[in-house]
This record gives C-alpha cells, sequence and structure tokens, in this order.
C-alpha cells in the first residue's frame, strides 16, 4: 500500500470529519487512520441520534460551511414554525414579518407606532449608538464598546429570518448534531478518501527535520507529496485555515540523468492556492492560478504564446452534460489529453475501435458551437446545481408536441431520475439545455432571462441569437405574463426607415416624432412582400416609422409597449396630425365624392369612405380596428386542420378607403355622374375591388369571375384608359386616346 497522499488524518471525530470534508471539497487526496477498535466506541457508535435538538441560525457560519462543503445533500434539517415568549400568563409569538407585528398583542398601538417613528428616525444617522439603541442596554457600560458585534448580530438574525422564508430564524437537524461526522465522512468517500481504520500503531514518520513526512502501519507506508508537505497539509491542517497561498523560489536539482533538452540544474517558480474567502467563489483558486500565470507571461515579455489548462473536474462536467456514461469518463479523458496531436477523427476511431467504445458515445462529446454559458447553483429547502447554454441553432422539431418537453434530466442524490419532467420548464425556453442536481421543483426562467440580456451586449451573437429562437421569445410573451414585461425588450424587428438593421420597442419610442402617440406597424408574409404596401404611402410621407412584423405570431403578442399603444397600417381608425387646412380640404373632398361612395358601396355591400392615408394607390381595403388583420385571414385559412365552414364568420369586415386625389378615381366619380346605373360603372367598380384584392394583403375569392369582368371591359374597344399602380386596368371610354 506505498501511496502518496496529499493529506494524512488521523483520527475520526467530529473535528477530523469536518477537516477532512473541507479539504475533499478543495480536491486533495486524502488518506485517513484510526488505531482505535471498535470496541473503544461501545454501542453508542450503532446510534446517531439526539434526542435534545440543537437549533441553528439559518445563514449562520455552520450552515454556510455545509452548503460550501455540499455535505447538505446527506443531511436533513427542518424549519422551526415559529418563537414564542411567556408574557403576562399568556404565550405569544414573536413577530416574524410586517403583518404579523401589526397582529401581535406583545406591543399596544400607541408602542407600535412610537417604535415606528424611532425606527424612522434612526436611520438618517450613521452613528454606532443606532446599534446599543436596538440592542436596549441597561447600563452604560455600551459606550466602551463598538457597536459591530451588535449589527452583526442583528444582521445574521434579519438574514436567517428570511432565508428560508420561515416564520423562524432558526433551523435545526432532524436527527441531532450526530448526523455532521457520518455527513462529512460520505462526503469524504465519494471524493474519493482511503480510509485505513482497525490498525494498530499508526505511527507517524518524521524526516531529519523533524517533519511529518507519512503514516506507517503493519510495515505499510504511506507518504505525503514532498511538496505540499509543509506549505499545505500541515500549515492548513494545524491552523484550521479555509483560505492559503505560498509560493517560493530556489534551485533545483534532479537526481537522475535528465531526458534531452532538460536541465539537470535550474531555477524554479512553484506556489499553492487553497480555499478562497468567499464561500461563494467555489473555483477561486483555479482562477487565481490563471491569472498569476497571466501576469508572469506578460512581465516576461515574451510576446504571444497560449496557456493550455485541464481540470479533470471541469472534463467530468461537460461529458456529463453531453450524457457521456460516467463508466466512459477516464477512458475519454486520457484520450481528450492528445487532441493537440491528433484530430478528433482520429481519437474517435481510436476510442471505438481499441478502447472499446460505442460510437453513440463518441458523438456525443463532439462539441459544435454554442452562445454564451451560465452556471449556478441554490441551497434551501431544495438544492440544485446548473449549467445552462443556449445552442447556436433551434432544434429542428421546434415545437413537435410528441419530443420531451425539455432537455433537462433531473438527478437527485447523483441517481438519475427522469428526462421528461414537464413541470421544470415552460414551453418556451424548451431549447435551453441544462443539467441539474439535487432538485424537485425548480424555476430557471429568471437565469434563462439573465442570460438572454448579457447577449444583447454582443450585438452579433444576439443577432444570431436572435434569428434562431425569436418564436420561442413570442411564444414566451404570449403565454407567460409575468415575464412579459422583460421579454418584450428582446424583441427586434425591422424599421421602414433602415430594413437592414433591426431595432428594439425601446429604441423605436425614442426615435419617435414629436407628437407621435402610438407605434405603427404593419403585418405580411415577409418583409419583401410588405415593404411597398400601399398602406405604408401616407406614413413614410409623414416621416414615421412602421415596423416590419412578418410572423405569425406577431399580431396577438402584444398590443401595448411600455404605454404606447401598437396601431396597425391596415386597420381602419388610424389617425394621423392634420393641420387645419388638411381637414377642411378633406370635408370638402369627402362631400363631392359622397355620390361615388354610395354607388360603390351599393355594388359592393361594404363600407366606403373617402381618405387622405394614401398618395399614390387609388384606393385600398381595411379591416376593422377590433377585428381580424386579413394578414391572420390568411394565417387561419392556411391551417390543416381548419372547419371550413366556419370561414365566412372568421372574415372581417373591409372597409375601402378612397383616395380623392388620384386620377382614377376622379374619373370614375364623373362617369357616375354622367350614368351612375350603367354597367360599365358597375363592371369598373367590381374590377377596381378586386384589382385592390391582389395586393399581398388580401386575396381573390373568385378569380374566374376577376378575368371576365377583365375581358368584357378589355373588349368593349380595347382602349386603355388609366393605370392602377402595377396593375393595367382597361376601362372602355367613347373617346379616343387614354385618361387619368
Amino acid at each position: 500500500m506505498d501511496e502518496e497522499y496529499d493529506v494524512n488524518m488521523l483520527g475520526t471525530g467530529l473535528k477530523e470529519c469536518i477537516l477532512n470534508g473541507l479539504l475533499s471539497v478543495v480536491g486533495l487526496r486524502r488518506f485517513r487512520g484510526d488505531d482505535k477498535s471498535l470496541l473503544y466506541l461501545g454501542t453508542s457508535r450503532d446510534y446517531n441520534i439526539h434526542m435534545n435538538p440543537k437549533f441553528i441560525m439559518a445563514n449562520g457560519n455552520l450552515v454556510r460551511v455545509l452548503i460550501h462543503a455540499n455535505v447538505t445533500k446527506y443531511l436533513y434539517f427542518k424549519a422551526v414554525d415559529g418563537s414564542y415568549v411567556f408574557n403576562k400568563g399568556k404565550v405569544h409569538k414573536v413577530p416574524a414579518n410586517d403583518m404579523e407585528t401589526l397582529k401581535s398583542l406583545l406591543m399596544g398601538l400607541f408602542a407600535k407606532h412610537w417604535t415606528h417613528k424611532f425606527f424612522i428616525y434612526v436611520q438618517k444617522y450613521n452613528e454606532n449608538f443606532i446599534g446599543h439603541a436596538l440592542a436596549l442596554h441597561s447600563d452604560d457600560r455600551y459606550l466602551a464598546e463598538l457597536a459591530l458585534d451588535i449589527v452583526k448580530r442583528i444582521k445574521l438574525y434579519a438574514e436567517s429570518l428570511v432565508h428560508f422564508q420561515g416564520g423562524s430564524p432558526y433551523i435545526y437537524p432532524l436527527y441531532g448534531l450526530g448526523e455532521l461526522p457520518q455527513a462529512f465522512s460520505q462526503l469524504s468517500v465519494v471524493y474519493g478518501e482511503t480510509y485505513m481504520l482497525n490498525k494498530p500503531e499508526c505511527k507517524v514518520e518524521f524526516d531529519e527535520e523533524g517533519k511529518i513526512v507519512g503514516v506507517t502501519s503493519e510495515g505499510e507506508l504511506l507518504f505525503l507529496r514532498y511538496d505540499l508537505t509543509i506549505p499545505f497539509a500541515r500549515f492548513v491542517a494545524m491552523n484550521g485555515l479555509t483560505s492559503f497561498k505560498r509560493y517560493q523560489i530556489a534551485k533545483v536539482y534532479r537526481v537522475n540523468n535528465s531526458s534531452k533538452g532538460r536541465y539537470r540544474e535550474f531555477y524554479q517558480c512553484d506556489f499553492d492556492t487553497a480555499g478562497n474567502p468567499s464561500v461563494s467563489e467555489i473555483m477561486g483558486p483555479d482562477f487565481e492560478v490563471v491569472r498569476i500565470l497571466t501576469e508572469l507571461v506578460n512581465e516576461l515579455d515574451i510576446g504571444e504564446c497560449e496557456i493550455k489548462l485541464n481540470d479533470r473536474k471541469l472534463l467530468d462536467g461537460m461529458l456529463q452534460i453531453r450524457r457521456v456514461p460516467r463508466e466512459n469518463f477516464r477512458t475519454i479523458c486520457s484520450n481528450i489529453d492528445k487532441l493537440d496531436k491528433q484530430s478528433f477523427q482520429q481519437l474517435r476511431k481510436e476510442m471505438v475501435a481499441e478502447k472499446g467504445l460505442t460510437a453513440e458515445t463518441t458523438n456525443r462529446i463532439e462539441t459544435e458551437e454554442h452562445l454564451p454559458v451560465k452556471n449556478f447553483s441554490v441551497a434551501g429547502h431544495q438544492e440544485f446545481k446548473v449549467v445552462l447554454f443556449i445552442p447556436m441553432r433551434a432544434p429542428f422539431n421546434l415545437f413537435d408536441t410528441r419530443k420531451n418537453p425539455n432537455k433537462i434530466k433531473l438527478y437527485v442524490l447523483r441517481v438519475f431520475i427522469m428526462d421528461n419532467c414537464k413541470e421544470l420548464m415552460p414551453k418556451y425556453l424548451s431549447f435551453v439545455k441544462e443539467m441539474l442536481q439535487q432538485n424537485k421543483i425548480l424555476k430557471l426562467v429568471k437565469k434563462c432571462i439573465e442570460m438572454f440580456f448579457e447577449i444583447v451586449e454582443n450585438k452579433k451573437d444576439y443577432n444570431r441569437f436572435y434569428e434562431a429562437f425569436l418564436k420561442y421569445l413570442k411564444l414566451g410573451i404570449h403565454e407567460v405574463s409575468h415575464n412579459k414585461t422583460k421579454l418584450v425588450e428582446l424583441l427586434r424587428y425591422h424599421p421602414t426607415k433602415n430594413g437592414d438593421e433591426m431595432t428594439s420597442l425601446k429604441d423605436y419610442v425614442t426615435r419617435m416624432k414629436e407628437g407621435q402617440n402610438d407605434i405603427y406597424y404593419i403585418t405580411g408574409e415577409s418583409k419583401k412582400v410588405v415593404e411597398n404596401s400601399p398602406f405604408l404611402e401616407k406614413l413614410k410621407k409623414k416621416g414615421y416609422e412602421v415596423l416590419y412584423m412578418v410572423d405569425a405570431i406577431d399580431e396577438y403578442v402584444h398590443k401595448e409597449f411600455e404605454g404606447t399603444e401598437l396601431v396597425s397600417a391596415t386597420k381602419e381608425g388610424m389617425k394621423l396630425d392634420e393641420s387645419e387646412d388638411e381637414k377642411k380640404k378633406k370635408e370638402e373632398l369627402k362631400e363631392k365624392f359622397e355620390g361615388l361612395c354610395h354607388v360603390i358601396k351599393d355594388v359592393l355591400v361594404e363600407k366606403v369612405v373617402v381618405s387622405n392615408h394614401h398618395v399614390d394607390s387609388p384606393c385600398c381595403l381595411v379591416t376593422g380596428k377590433y377585428g381580424r388583420s386579413t394578414n391572420m385571414e390568411r394565417i387561419m385559412k392556411a391551417q390543416a386542420l381548419r372547419n371550413s365552414s366556419m370561414s365566412g364568420q372568421m372574415s372581417s369586415k373591409k372597409t375601402m378607403e378612397i383616395n380623392p386625389d388620384n386620377g382614377i378615381m376622379e374619373e370614375l366619380r364623373k362617369r357616375v355622374e354622367a350614368d351612375k346605373n350603367g354597367k360599365s360603372v358597375k363592371d369598373h367598380v367590381l374590377l377596381l375591388f378586386e384589382t385592390t384584392l391582389l395586393t399581398p394583403s388580401f386575396s381573390l375569392d373568385d378569380p374566374n369571375t376577376f378575368a371576365l369582368v377583365w375581358k368584357s371591359l378589355y373588349n368593349i374597344k380595347g382602349k386603355v384608359v388609366f393605370f392602377q399602380q402595377r396593375v393595367l386596368i382597361a376601362i372602355a371610354h367613347k373617346s379616343t386616346g387614354p385618361r387619368g
């Protein structure tokens, strides 16, 4: 059993168990020995139940140590429901929140009011007497003491009170403090501790300088690693340190013959760092090693170089995320070390042919590019660890209801439980990939949204993320109301003023014209289809910016942003600022074209109004303000399992807006005044209406009728009279030559 260890621990008591557990978390190789026989402990070794419960502050040092060492998964705690005091012959609950304070009978109404005014008064001061005042000292001895300890105790009480959201700041181990040694020992075993128990005459060995070098028993020898004997194991163990750093620069001699290119004698700088003052920074020492190496390289000014790091824990975590069987970890790690010399394809072939791994396993470790990664841990009633990242592209079966609801795999005490837990994540975050430990009910939405906002800072990465997952974000806004405000800020749309760049709603609002009260948007099948829409003519002329919303889900995702209403350019009721002259002219034209409006309405049985929302087009069709838009009708018609019998009820009532400034409408008005009941007038109205339906927002219900009307008008004399924006309209006219 001649082996080397970082730490030799003699004894199996509570202090030894706790210290050994903390050293195991650091990653040191440990040996534990004890020469006491089992008879020494007696029958008490069979029991760990402490009948007298020990209360612990929920945010105290012991709890911090348990969380840092990851021992909590081997212990069971219960929160104290509340604290009670005996006062004037009655038992009263100590208030734990503002509502209990108001209801408590320990203080009268006036006393509560005075206390409230006192706290408001003292919070304006920074002097230390506040802590003494809160502690209610009965004499003046506190004047010679610092208030810091009192403030710390008050702070600990308050933090413990809210730590588990209970009615008391105290928790207690379910089976008493006797569970602690067993839990720490179990943790040490998980991290790979070697035990040598019930061994006679465990003898500590010293070197010539009187320093501990190892332990012997029955001829077996266990050595401590030489370079860690003094600086780490002895010093840290004897002084009870949780954070330790050291370095030395000295001459080194090689005893054996050196290989070619290596020095026999040279100076070497080595350093050790372990633990961290901040429990939350678990990998603090690892980061510091990288920082020291970087500073050394910069100070030596050796030019551009590459520092390669390897950490078995990181590799294990990566393999776990890729769902590689744990029994294959060591084999794969030994091959990964060769990646700087061989291609992955060569290593894959070696692992399958020589190491006995399956092709499926090797495929899982082949990485692909991804967006930012976030890892965190939470401890409370439940404890879990998460490594969360966003893939570069969306799954091909994005909304397949038959697949697993998410990629999350649930483990409890490192035992796989399930991989199809629907309650863990909402549907719109199903593309997020995670690996979780130690939890039953997880709420990770907040962390996901935080990561999305981190990506926003890098425009290039966010554009790639948004292109792949924009439908997920919009689904989240539609399904989940409590995160809607944050998710809306992540949306991006192409605007009319700069169609190549996308903009957020927040940026749009900052660019709104003076007097503009609404956010204007237009929906359609694609950006190319809507960017030349006649609905944009007046808005563009007045300098208003319009957003292109070309996803099917856009229209019902949200109706307002931070109090500003979103208004569709394809619906009636759009109000634009008008001067007094424009209003007066509109009324005059409305009266002038009233007869034409009546004729068109009689022919089409549709609402007809005079509008100044158009510049070049003779007319446009809009839907009701509160009805379905034409784009939504198009989407509903495309549904494979739609109810065809309901199509008539689902279609919106259309309104024809005519442009009185257009020559076509002026010509048609004159024809109506000449003979409003003529067949040609009716044909012209139908042709104008159905030609308008050819715009991207609508579709012809009966193309055959349109073709017949066109043919009849064209064949009357074959005269081409006027044009309607890309569509040739033939209207028979008795004069020679075109008009309009």
